[in-house]
């Protein structure tokens, strides 16, 4: 963590300085695996340019883990802060830095013909009142990539730009939860939410491969 906010200190304090050792500057977008996407880039010195930017992307899907379908509702959103190195002012680069991650996934369980079946044991619409939970990461993200262009370099304003890296998000903090229907007797509705929490396990286990998360993108830069 101290290494993270030190990060984002040396990022703040070189948009800050008056003294970059050029003037140029650039607007970058992006599409990438963590969305739409819109950084401000300027040099820090002859080889390495500092970037900040948002990206933002929602989505709606189905998800199926073990026994249950899930509506997933992907809210990605999240704030960077990445120094590029150009070693001997080239186009390829390499990548370093955080990324403040907001990426957040809400299920809701959807019943199959009209049931539900939890941890092996069926239930019918009635018996389960609402079932959903929330997916979420660490908020402070290191970042590593590799990447080819330079909105600050080259002859022309305009410059595209590719980029590969990964995002260390580690192991997703999951919850899931159970609303036991009206009619529901207080023992079957215990043994509910006991299956529930079995459920909740394996949800947490299909995501944790996403502990470290892929990120590809392509943009175009304008410099000015």
């Amino acid at each position: 963590m101290k290494t993270v906010k030190f990060a984002i200190g040396v990022i703040l304090s070189s948009l800050l300085s008056t003294n970059t050792v050029l003037a140029e500057q650039a607007i970058k977008t992006t599409i990438s695996t963590l969305g739409y996407s819109l950084s401000y880039v300027r040099p820090v010195t002859e080889t390495i340019n500092v970037r900040v930017g948002i990206n933002s992307f929602n989505h709606v899907d189905d998800l199926e883990e073990r026994y249950l379908k899930y509506n997933g509702q992907f809210d990605f959103q999240s704030y960077q802060g990445i120094f590029d190195w150009h070693p001997n002012q080239s186009m390829f680069y390499l990548s370093g830095g955080v990324i403040y991650n907001q990426n957040e996934v809400t299920v809701t369980a959807t019943p199959k013909n009209g049931t539900y079946t939890i941890n092996g044991h069926e239930y019918t619409i009635n018996d389960v009142g609402s079932l959903s939970g929330k997916l979420s990461f660490d908020r402070l993200s290191p970042y590593f990539g590799v990447g080819v262009g330079n909105p600050i370099r080259g002859t022309k304003n305009w410059n595209f730009t590719a980029e590969a890296g990964v995002m260390i998000e580690g192991i997703p903090k999951t919850t899931l939860g159970v609303r036991c229907g009206p009619g529901l007797l207080t023992g079957d509705c215990q043994q509910l939410q006991g299956d529930v929490e079995i459920e909740e396990k394996y949800l947490k286990n299909a995501f944790e491969d996403y502990k470290l998360y892929p990120v590809v993108s392509l943009g175009i830069a304008y410099r000015f």
